[in-house]
């Protein structure tokens, strides 16, 4: 496993962070899941 590669192979784990932070404001934002 390289240190600075996600478990997504291919996908800088910086990347990988971004997005996640940006599903977890969208979650906040909008309550798709109905809460």
């Amino acid at each position: 496993v390289v240190a600075n590669m996600s478990p997504i192979e291919g996908v800088p784990i910086h990347l990988e962070r971004l997005l996640m932070n940006f599903a977890d404001l969208v979650n906040a934002l909008l309550p798709l899941d109905g809460h």
